[in-house]
């Protein structure tokens, strides 16, 4: 089993279908022994997402609590086969972590996907310097080239998730995840000096937290 220090793609009851409150999600965060959780709720694509205040008022949250490191992301829905995201600039300042995902919403903008298609949207979304996170890029409907895509994601510093919950409601992805899966040495969330390495060169936490660095630095090689 892996070492997994940090849970960074999860969802409160602000997007609908969970059933958490932020407190609830970071005191079991705590109780697992993880280090970080990122909240990353729906953008406003996916019914029931939040609104933009939620967003906006993120900063307001602490930026540790209980001992574990708040991440405050968003998961922002990819609306069409250009990769556009459904964030603003305001929001895109706001937050400090981004994972773009396609989900199967039957927009208009993601209708007849090929291979060619997606790898194209995919290589779009790579060179987006605000995105992290590339969420649960394994189903087969939206398939793209791995060979082409996932090294462009690694050259723009972009992080391929193998999501855990689609082993359970996505289980059509699964021979996808296994093949775009990594070795340890390259899962960002199996060591902490590792997450805080990208923190600090890949996201905007420490222009918009006052007290991020000295956070940060508490967390170094524990």
């Amino acid at each position: 089993m892996y070492n997994i220090i940090a849970d960074l793609h999860t969802h409160s009851l602000a997007s609908t279908h969970a059933y958490s409150t932020i407190r609830e999600m970071v005191d079991s965060a705590a109780e697992k022994g993880l280090k970080a959780i990122a909240i990353t709720d729906h953008a406003r694509t996916m019914p029931g997402a939040p609104g933009p205040w939620f967003f906006n008022s993120m900063h307001e949250l602490p930026l540790l609590y209980r001992g574990i490191l708040f991440i405050a992301g968003m998961e922002a829905n990819v609306i069409d086969l250009n990769g556009t995201l459904d964030i603003n600039e305001t929001e895109r300042r706001d937050v400090n972590w981004l994972v773009a995902s396609i989900h199967n919403l039957g927009l208009p903008g993601l209708e007849n996907p090929t291979v060619e298609k997606c790898t194209q949207l995919w290589l779009n979304i790579a060179h987006d310097p605000k995105v992290n996170v590339i969420g649960h890029s394994g189903s087969p409907e939206f398939r793209y080239d791995y060979e082409t895509v996932i090294p462009e994601f690694g050259r723009n510093h972009k992080l391929v998730e193998i999501n855990a919950h689609s082993f359970e409601v996505r289980k059509a992805n699964i021979p996808n995840c296994r093949e775009i899966a990594f070795p340890e040495e390259l899962i960002l969330n199996a060591n902490t000096n590792r997450l805080i390495e990208y923190l600090r060169a890949h996201t905007n936490i420490l222009e918009n937290r006052k007290d991020a660095d000295a956070i940060l630095r508490s967390f170094e090689n524990v």
